[in-house]
């Protein structure tokens, strides 16, 4: 098992100076307490299901520059996950509490219910999406019943009942699952009698393509336990994730699927004994694992550190994702919707794509003065570490607007007037530095409220 090293950063992210963003009631239709699901869409719109203090529920989405809310779903429809299609459209899986049926809804424009589905005496508990075809994962209220979870499948304008079973192999207790174009992987609880001399049950993780099911225990110890196999010898995956054809568990340990095995690549044990139970896991596009836990700790996982983030004391963070420009977005219920990095309202400038600047500028800001925005245009004729932050006249931190490595090229950024919590700035003279390799220079900007 490769060492790695553990490094705990707690509410601060010491020497590093890109911030966390809140989004909460105080500036934006985001109310705290009732958040329940985040997703991010290939046009990069952030996607919020929330509910505010007279429990009425609202889908909302911020489209880089404010929040708006988008219901157009009947208010007595109760949602349980949200999932992006390939196509880009974000989908909805909802339950009418007054005959238990369960709707799909897709996002174009506005919200379409796609189709009805009747399960017998069943709820969703997630939702994944995959080309030309949306999974759910189903609990039914009985489970006593050996076959009680099952998986549905849509495609074609029809669904599907697939219950993860194959002669005498099956699952029970499902409870979570990701999906690819060819397979979905299962979590739950796996039973194996296909061995008359023996049985094999544990935590593990079930395959399922057109054509066949396969479980996967989650072995303490890959070789000590074999054939033989019983629940004290598997460790208990809390969450499975795919992506770009890899696979991972997590839960005490976090494992990948390598040749029909899960390897467990190192224990998570002492990251969660102080933090929590994970509440969250997902692989961000360039592959590191992302995790938040109850205690409202964020976990960086990539490979060969485990940076562990005490973020948000007390409070757990429920949903990460990630945009296009690399942000990380955290669902924090109790304190709002989170961005790490926030690059949203940064852009290249289109009119010199194919010509690089030959020298490093920070240009005069436009408007100014302004109310409620300006835009500030900069140039970097070489890939650089760049920190472009707005001070008050007492030297104060207000806003940091990027921080971080760019390519070569003509950018601008628009400030909106506001500091890192999202507040209002006061009217005033402020000033913007720029920083990348030895170059500085500054811009004083003049708001008038």
């Amino acid at each position: 098992m490769k060492q790695v090293f553990i490094f705990f950063m707690f509410i601060t992210l010491q020497g590093i100076c890109r911030e966390w963003t809140v989004f909460d009631r105080n500036n934006s239709p985001v109310y705290e307490t009732g958040l329940q699901y985040l997703a991010v869409d290939s046009a990069n719109r952030v996607w919020v299901y929330s509910t505010d203090e007279k429990r009425q529920a609202h889908m909302i989405r911020y489209d880089h520059k404010k929040w708006q809310i988008e219901n157009d779903f009947p208010d007595s429809m109760r949602m349980y996950d949200l999932c992006i299609r390939d196509t880009g459209e974000p989908v909805a899986v909802l339950q009418n509490p007054s005959d238990n049926r369960n709707y799909l809804a897709v996002y174009s424009g506005s919200w379409e219910l796609m189709s009805a589905y009747s399960p017998p005496t069943a709820d969703p508990v997630r939702i994944a999406c995959v080309p030309g075809a949306v999974w759910l994962l189903m609990n039914e209220w009985w489970p006593h019943q050996m076959e009680s979870d099952y998986m549905a499948l849509y495609t074609l304008d029809e669904w599907k009942i697939i219950r993860p079973v194959r002669d005498y192999m099956y699952m029970i207790f499902l409870t979570d699952f990701c999906a690819d174009a060819d397979h979905v992987y299962i979590l739950g609880y796996g039973i194996d009698y296909s061995n008359d001399d023996f049985e094999k049950s544990g935590f593990a993780l079930g395959i399922h393509d057109s054509t066949d099911f396969r479980l996967v225990f989650a072995l303490r110890d890959t070789l000590s336990y074999w054939p033989w196999i019983s629940q004290e010898d598997t460790w208990q995956p809390e969450f499975v994730r795919c992506r770009n054809g890899q696979v991972f568990a997590a839960g005490e340990a976090v494992a990948r699927l390598e040749n029909n095995s899960l390897v467990t690549l190192r224990t998570w044990t002492v990251v969660l004994k102080n933090n929590g139970k994970l509440t969250a896991f997902e692989i961000a596009p360039d592959g590191k694992l992302w995790a938040g836990t109850e205690n409202g700790s964020l976990i960086n996982d990539d490979d060969d550190s485990i940076y562990v983030r005490n973020l948000f004391p007390g409070q757990a963070i429920t949903a990460v994702d990630f945009d296009r420009w690399g942000n990380v977005w955290l669902l924090v219920p109790g304190t709002g919707v989170a961005v790490y990095n926030d690059g949203l309202i940064v852009s290249a400038d289109r009119q010199n794509v194919g010509r690089l600047p030959v020298r490093f500028s920070l240009h005069d800001p436009a408007p100014n003065p302004f109310n409620p925005s300006t835009t500030i245009r900069y140039d970097l004729p070489e890939s650089s570490e760049i920190d472009l932050t707005v001070y008050n006249c007492l030297g104060q931190k207000v806003k940091t607007l990027i921080c971080g490595r760019q390519d070569a090229g003509s950018y601008q950024v628009q400030w909106q007037g506001k500091d890192d919590r999202g507040m209002p700035a006061g009217s005033g003279m402020y000033i913007c530095v720029m920083r990348a390799g030895s170059y500085r220079e500054h811009r004083k900007l003049i708001l008038l409220r």
